[in-house]
């Protein structure tokens, strides 16, 4: 038998088809129930040999056939026999379909051997027959090796069950073979392996948190299912809002993008972003007679204007339904046509080329009723900046006319023109400043121009907002929005974007407790994930793939605290190499102020700041002199908070900035490194402080089995006494330390732990002393009085030596001096130590 393995199975059903009917058509007479009973037994008989021949074949192909339970919604039947050797179900039109061992009932492998059977039985069957007799097939599973019925859950599994069932005879090509690999790719995409989440091991492989860059992961489609709305996204879509400021990545460009997308926003949208060519158009573009801001302003009015008579034109037709143009439309179109902007023309750098000539020179305006530059206004400008700016108000007169006549205000939502990175064009020089500022300027005129029927979303970095300065800069306060970003914030986002990968049923509870470790360092993952990353949406994603990525290369099943540490790490070196970079334009030197914090503590107080860069401060003046201005220990205080960088002590809380924030007072003393970057710079610590390491001593055992107290003399009774002031020092000490509240609490908690560390050593040297061990007491003190002189210089260098800090500092020195002179003293008058 060529083919699968039911092809005697289908032949027989299709011979015992065309006999019934052939039955059938002969019952006439007396001999009508004769022949009833004689087809009944031929029916069973004929079941019965196909039943034996089914079997044999099934055999001779390793008892592959064996009968699956489950219905097959793709096959169109009812519910298929679940009991191997049970018949299968006939449908109608004599299509018979058999179910297959390891597929489920509806599985695309199943599917594909329900359109063979029906192909055979079609090309066997009487093209008459309906009814629903037919063969009663059923294929019989090897005793010998029983198999489970268990679905197909992986595509080599698929293909493994097809080769089964198709033997030698493949489908051809745009058939059932390559429906079947389609089908199952698309399972396991939208399932993942196993069509199901058994376990960490299948998230984690599906796990995937998104593209840094928002162009990026909308065309993968993350963003899109992913996108989390927040209040930034409902201000700028009701328009209560127009200027979105935030930090680079803080997630300006993914609200934009996704304001681009099909059908999320009803009135339609144009993206504006300009390039480099076009930048350096609007940076040199001037008029005379009127200054940089106010001339810039019109080249971008003159932009809007374009896009929304090119949007216009379109939209009345596909929208509106117009099939005759109202007059100002048509006029709209002869516009375009007569100043070059027709609707092929596509880049903003043409645009920009037309709109430039047209102002400086003049527009073509034939088609608002105006012949010549000289109509407009009924008399000769009075300069170059004066008639461009009356021919462009002929030019928005005409598109406020046909959104009127549209009645777009009314009928839909507005057009928005989304204006997105600025920064790629922009250089912190007055002409980029002017270009800036005339945008803002723009924004808000054709705001008041069209109406309702048009509206300006402008996305800005927060760096270049904050350095314009204009007379009208206060009127747009109420029209900004900053973006912030708080830890639960970035949680939810992680959650959505993990469930657009891995799917809807994941929880954050299995997120934050299965997927990831419950803790890192004692620490809840995700409270450690988000406290140790800028607070914006880009440094999470880099964060948490770069976790899952460790993860994936170590061959872990879930991600480990171990893959969490060593991804914290690579990611801070990111995050330290970017904040340079991010800011090269505005503050070139950044990187080099960097090196005043390697390796020391994050904890940096203001007189040790100033101490650190009065050792670079030359260095940094003769490499930027531009900016030895602000070069300064206040002024590098001043830009590292601003970066984000710095913190700030502020009462009981640390606090980070990259904003429009109350900037660092002069009474403020107190500066914390980020946690982002603390991994990089080697900042493990508060302060730079030693650990306290006790001193290798060799003790000798003076216990006597006899006398326990014949090794007992003088100078053990001494060693008693060096050991006890010791304990007394370091209790002094650990006292004042309590009282500092000057002190940072990171530094307390850090000295307190050593000092008792100190004290432990010490009581442990006296519990040997106890026991009738020799232990070298005089050299216990002494390495404990160095080490404390060594703590005071440290925290000298950290700059605790003003308030109370400077108490601790002064009590240290002293302890160390008193225990330097009780070992000294104690040493020369008791003769030796007890090693002696």
């Amino acid at each position: 038998m060529n083919g699968p393995w039911g092809v005697s199975v289908w032949r027989a059903a299709a011979t015992r088809t065309r006999r019934l009917h052939t039955r059938r058509r002969g019952r006439r007479g007396p001999g009508t129930a004769a022949r009833r009973r004689g087809g009944e037994a031929a029916r069973r008989r004929g079941g019965e040999a196909a039943r034996r021949r089914g079997g044999e074949a099934a055999r001779r192909r390793g008892g592959e056939g064996s009968v699956s339970r489950g219905s097959s919604p793709a096959l169109g039947g009812e519910a298929l026999p679940g009991v191997l050797g049970e018949p299968v179900r006939v449908l109608d039109g004599g299509e018979s379909v058999v179910a297959v061992e390891g597929l489920q009932a509806g599985s695309v492998s199943a599917g594909l051997v329900g359109r063979r059977a029906r192909a055979r039985t079609r090309s066997r069957a009487p093209a008459s027959t309906h009814s629903r007799a037919g063969a009663q097939v059923a294929v019989r599973r090897r005793a010998s090796a029983p198999r489970p019925h268990a679905a197909v859950t992986t595509a080599a599994q698929s293909r493994r069950a097809v080769r089964r069932l198709g033997g030698k005879r493949r489908e051809p090509a745009g058939t059932g073979g390559h429906k079947l690999a389609s089908c199952a790719a698309r399972t396991e995409r939208s399932t993942g392996v196993g069509g199901s989440m058994t376990g960490p091991s299948g998230v984690v492989e599906r796990l995937y948190f998104g593209r840094e860059d928002a162009e990026r992961d909308m065309s993968d489609g993350l963003l899109r299912e992913g996108f989390l709305r927040t209040a930034a996204y409902d201000a700028a879509v009701s328009g209560r809002k127009m200027l979105i400021i935030g930090r680079k990545g803080s997630g300006k460009s993914a609200i934009c993008m996704h304001l681009t997308a099909d059908g999320v926003h009803p009135g339609g949208t144009a993206l504006i972003t300009p390039d480099d060519a076009a930048g350096d158009e609007i940076r040199r573009f001037e008029l005379q007679g009127l200054t940089g801001d106010t001339a810039k302003s019109l080249i971008w009015r003159y932009v809007f204007a374009v896009q929304a008579a090119r949007h216009i034109v379109t939209h009345a037709k596909q929208v509106h339904r117009l099939r005759r143009l109202p007059r100002p439309v048509k006029a709209l179109r002869r516009f375009l046509r007569a100043n070059g902007e027709s609707a092929d023309e596509p880049g903003l750098y043409d645009r920009l080329l037309h709109g430039v000539t047209g102002l400086q020179t003049s527009l073509s305006l034939e088609a608002f009723g105006v012949k010549a530059a000289v109509d407009v206004g009924g008399a000769p400008p009075a300069s170059e900046g004066a008639r461009a700016a009356r021919q462009l108000e002929v030019v928005e007169r005409g598109v406020a006319e046909a959104f009127a006549d549209l009645d777009c205000a009314g009928s839909h939502a507005p057009l928005l023109l989304l204006v997105d990175q600025l920064e790629q064009i922009w250089s912190s020089d007055p002409d980029s400043n002017a270009m800036v500022i005339g945008l803002l300027l723009a924004a808000k005129h054709v705001s008041g121009a069209y109406g309702k029927a048009l509206r300006c979303l402008l996305f800005l970095r927060s760096d270049i907002y904050d350095t314009l300065n204009f007379s009208e800069g206060d009127k747009f306060h109420s029209e900004e929005l900053r973006i912030q970003w708080t830890a639960t914030g970035l949680r939810e986002l992680a959650l959505a974007r993990a469930r657009a990968s891995a799917g809807a049923e994941l929880t954050g509870d299995r997120l934050w407790r299965e997927v990831f470790p419950p803790a890192v360092g004692g620490e809840d993952t995700a409270d450690f994930l988000f406290g140790r990353a800028l607070p914006r949406p880009r440094d999470a994603i880099q964060y948490l793939n770069v976790c899952r990525d460790t993860a994936v290369e170590r061959g872990h099943e879930s991600i480990h605290e171990s893959d969490v540490l060593l991804a914290t790490r690579q990611f801070s070196e990111w995050k330290l190499q970017d904040l340079a970079k991010e800011y090269l334009v505005t503050h070139p030197f950044l990187a080099q102020l960097f090196v005043m914090f390697q390796n020391t503590g994050y904890v940096v107080m203001r007189s040790a700041l100033e101490a650190r860069f009065d050792t670079v401060a030359e260095t940094l003046h003769r490499q930027y002199p531009a900016y030895a201005e602000g070069l300064t220990a206040p002024g590098v205080v001043d830009t590292l908070y601003g970066v984000g960088f710095l913190g700030v002590r502020r009462g009981n809380d640390v606090v980070y900035t990259g904003g429009a924030h109350v900037p660092v007072q002069p009474h403020e003393t107190e500066f914390h490194i980020h946690p982002c970057f603390r991994p990089a710079l080697g900042a493990d610590h508060a302060i730079d402080l030693h650990r306290y390491e006790p001193r290798a001593l060799t003790h000798l055992l003076l216990r006597s089995s006899s006398n326990p107290s014949a090794g007992l003399g003088p100078p053990v009774r001494r060693d008693f006494a060096l050991l006890e002031e010791l304990e007394r020092s370091c209790a002094s000490i650990q006292r004042q330390v309590g009282r500092a509240v000057g002190l940072p609490a990171e530094t307390r908690a850090q000295l307190s732990h050593q000092v008792v560390r100190v004290t432990s050593d010490a009581s442990r040297a006296l519990l040997r002393l106890r026991e009738g061990e020799a232990v070298d007491a005089y050299g216990h003190v002494l390495a404990a009085a160095q080490y404390f002189t060594t703590v005071a210089a440290q925290l000298l260098a950290s700059g605790v030596d003003d308030g109370s800090g400077g108490s601790v500092v002064r009590r240290i020195e002293d302890e160390a001096r008193r225990l330097t002179r009780t070992a000294g003293g104690s040493h020369t008058g008791g003769g030796g130590s007890s090693n002696s």
